[in-house]
């Protein structure tokens, strides 16, 4: 777990504490408070789901890609919801991010600011931690910040990314 996941994952911890601390005083047993739990949870989710989609990417994005590549990406034909949700909450907050890199032999979900790579990890990144792995040290080599978070916990606090992304960039002078 690199350290952005990590703090990350910490925020989610503590805003769950503080959730159920919020139960507990209220009165809820075990069963109540893990049903109220799973609604939390579930609400999040659906919230970030629910968010608009980039239906279109600007060609800008595409800078350093080839002309084959843009063609297939210009109406995200074949990336996730998570992704094409994720495109528009950069652009919301103005951050500068190039979609679908090539970097060497591999493809970045997202490079921000020319130095930060984004990667979302669905279920599948169970099945292919040890590739990923190789691949992050080869981007990490190649002297670029690898930030690789699964959609689930960018759809329980998109904020807390963004925050995270800006701070990355603050603290590498970008």
């Amino acid at each position: 777990m690199n350290e952005i996941t990590k703090n990350l994952f910490d925020r989610s911890k503590a805003d769950m504490s503080n959730y159920l601390t919020g139960l507990y005083d209220s009165g809820y047993n075990a069963k109540e408070m893990a049903g109220e739990i799973n609604k939390h949870l579930l609400s999040k989710i659906r919230s970030f789901y629910q968010r608009k989609e980039a239906d279109e990417i600007k060609i800008e994005s595409f800078i350093g890609t080839s002309l084959d590549m843009i063609k297939d990406k210009v109406n995200m034909n074949g990336d996730s919801k998570a992704e094409r949700i994720f495109y528009n909450i950069l652009e919301e907050n103005n951050i500068q991010f190039n979609f679908q890199y090539p970097i060497g032999p591999y493809k970045i979900d997202f490079l921000i600011a020319k130095a930060i790579i984004f990667e979302g990890d669905g279920q599948q990144h169970r099945k292919t931690k040890q590739r990923d792995d190789k691949r992050d040290a080869y981007l990490e080599q190649m002297g670029y910040v690898v930030m690789r978070v699964e959609w689930t916990l960018v759809a329980m606090s998109p904020e807390a990314v963004i925050e995270e992304i800006k701070n990355k960039i603050i603290e590498l002078k970008l």
